[in-house]
């Protein structure tokens, strides 16, 4: 009896720890799906295209990115319009989306910047 009772308070706690843990997200317009999800660290990534206007944020560190350079640390892009990016509405850690970072820093570079527009930025940074 006392093993059941166990058993029956596991289950228990462990739907009420994945209820406490849901994320609903909201309904965005663009063409995105899910692509992978951590329940380690509740993170989901998305993949998909759209073509959305803001700003380009190159974070440079010298010596500090993982880019073969090691230059580039971090890409972040700040959406004008956040309606068309998915962003968790309610549930485990919602909150507004603010920007979104880029993890192929090196494909994003190549196709924004040539070589030579790249060294001018290197050159002044």
């Amino acid at each position: 009896m006392k093993t059941l009772l166990l058993a029956t308070l596991l289950i228990f706690q462990n739907l009420a720890f994945s209820q406490e843990n849901t994320q609903v997200f909201n309904d965005y317009t663009g063409n995105f799906s899910v692509e992978s999800v951590n329940f380690t660290h509740y993170t989901v990534s998305f993949k998909g295209e759209a073509t959305v206007v803001g700003e380009l944020i190159f974070d440079l560190r010298h010596g500090e990115g993982p880019d073969p350079e090691g230059i580039i640390y971090k890409i972040k892009f700040i959406p004008d319009d956040t309606n068309i990016f998915p962003e968790i509405s309610s549930g485990f850690y919602a909150k507004p989306l603010t920007g979104i970072d880029f993890y192929d820093r090196l494909a994003v570079k190549e196709k924004i910047f040539n070589a030579i527009e790249w060294e001018n930025i290197l050159e002044k940074s």
